[in-house]
């Protein structure tokens, strides 16, 4: 992949290789650049408070 986070290219390109709907995509993440990809591939996100981030 030439791009990382919070590129859209890896959502993307699992959205096109398992034929998925972007609408019934959803991104789950512990850091903002997880959101932020998600919001740049246009699918939905949830955040967790678990992992490399904590509760802001």
């Amino acid at each position: 992949m030439a791009h990382y986070k919070p590129h859209p290219d890896g959502i993307l390109k699992l959205v096109e290789l398992y034929s998925l709907d972007k609408a019934e995509t959803v991104m789950i993440g512990d850091a903002i650049f997880d959101l932020q990809m998600a919001k740049a591939a246009d699918v939905a996100s949830c955040g967790v408070t678990w992992g490399s981030h904590g509760e802001r």
